[in-house]
Formats: C-alpha cells, structure tokens, sequence
C-alpha cells in the first residue's frame, strides 16, 4: 500500500478498515507539508473520531481536530480566523482533522453566502480557506460508497420566499385535464362501443374521477385522438359547465387555466 504504484484493495467488514488502516494512513499523510483529513459518516462519527483520538493521541502524542462548520456557527470573521488557525496549527505540527460530509459542503455553502449576502471579510477568509484545503490537504474518505452518494448534497436556501414556477397551476391543469377526460368519457363510449372503449363510473365515495380504458385495435388511435381534440376544444372554448368541479380554487379560476395552458 505504501508502494509508489497504484493499487485498488477491498477488505471485507471487520478487517480494520477504520480501526487500523484510516489511522496508519492519515499519519502518514501528515507530514508537515499537507494537512490529513478524514470523512467519516454522521453516524460513525463519535465512534471513529474517539477510536482515532485514543490511538493518534494517545499512542503518538497527535491531536485530533473536530472540522465542526454550520450554518449558524460560523457568523463572524473571528471564528473563521480561528478555523483558519487550527488549519495552519495541523500543518506544522502534524495534527489530523475529522470531520462529517455535512459538515464539509456546509463550508463550501458558507462562502457562498457570506459574497451573498455582502460579507466581504468573512467570504473573502472562507474562500481562501477552501483554497488552502484544495491545494494543500489530503483527503481520505471512511465508507467512501455511502460518502460519495448523491444522497449527500446540502442546499443553502436564501433570499425571500417565493412560490416555484407555475405555482398551483402544476396541480390545477392537471385536475382540469383529468376532469375533462371524466366528463367526455361517456360520450366517447357511446360512439365507439364498448369493443375500442372499457368505462368503469366510479361512485362518489370511491374516485374523484370515471376509469376510462382504450382498448387496443385498430381504432384505438381513432380513440385516443377524439379524445385530445374534445379536451383542447375544452380548453379553447371553455366548453365545462362550472358545476362539474369540485375544487373551489378551480371553479373561481377556470377561465384563467384554460387559457394559460392553451
């Protein structure tokens, strides 16, 4: 492992993955001239970082440094030049760092909002922190399978509250859509028999909506086309009577769907 070619190797659980092997390599990376940090889980966190306390700390003589980074902990520039502190404290003496993805894609989210928002100072010393870490830090991730999830993204939501785009009419046309489809239904299967058209009315208590099933053959598309053409003629010509929906929000902006969606 310690070789100078490349090398892939899978251990089995309970082979000392964490216990042995993530604290020999993050002393050996913590040579004085790069900083040796360590991911590991949420989960794991307490576990490992006292494991690697007990045996870095007490064993070695090294420290091991919590890289703790929240939303709400890092609000002003003292704080970051303490952070920044430990980082320069880790090189030159050898220290270790563990720290939780969380936590690491919060202070990328940091620095973000800091320029956002108009602190200079700290989003200036934010980014030449994750600088100093891009260039000058190794990286060595514990259960890297469950670490490089895409599961694992944190989103910082700033500025005012909005509604997303389309707002209510995602959910609206959809309904009027399905409520049309419901109201044409019988007509559809009177004109082309039960052999192109399955129809099931529901009672009230049971669906929202009447089941309608094309039937495969060779008029099915046949079908299928009056059927959009009845639902754009809606859409177009306002051809439902108000009293055939049940929402109110829909019955007040009907006029308003239609048109928007057509």
């Amino acid at each position: 492992m310690m070789g100078p070619e490349q090398r892939l190797m899978q251990l089995n659980m309970g082979m000392g993955k964490s216990a042995v092997i993530m604290p020999l390599v993050l002393c050996c990376a913590a040579n004085g001239e790069l900083i040796s940090r360590g991911t590991v889980l949420s989960s794991l966190y307490s576990t490992n970082a006292m494991d690697w306390q007990s045996k870095i700390g007490g064993l070695l003589g090294r420290c091991v440094f919590s890289m703790i980074c929240r939303r709400d902990i890092i609000s002003d520039q003292n704080k970051v030049k303490k952070m920044t502190a430990m980082l320069s404290r880790c090189l030159e003496e050898r220290h270790i760092i563990v720290t939780v993805p969380e936590h690491r894609l919060s202070l990328e989210n940091k620095a973000l909002e800091a320029c956002h928002k108009g602190e200079v100072h700290v989003g200036a010393d934010l980014l030449k922190m994750m600088a100093t870490l891009a260039s000058d830090t190794s990286d060595f991730l514990d259960e890297s399978d469950e670490i490089l999830n895409p599961k694992y993204q944190l989103v910082y939501t700033m500025g005012a509250m909005q509604e997303m785009e389309g707002s209510a009419l995602r959910w609206m046309v959809h309904a009027a859509t399905m409520k049309a489809l419901s109201f044409h239904a019988q007509d559809i299967f009177q004109e082309f028999g039960p052999d192109n058209v399955e129809l099931v009315s529901q009672s009230k208590n049971s669906s929202e909506y009447n089941a309608i099933r094309l039937l495969k053959g060779p008029r099915m598309d046949k079908v299928y086309g009056r059927l959009c053409d009845n639902i754009i003629q809606d859409i177009l010509k306002l051809g439902i009577p108000r009293s055939f929906y049940n929402f109110p929000l829909l019955q007040e902006r009907l006029e308003d769907i239609w048109c928007r969606c057509a």
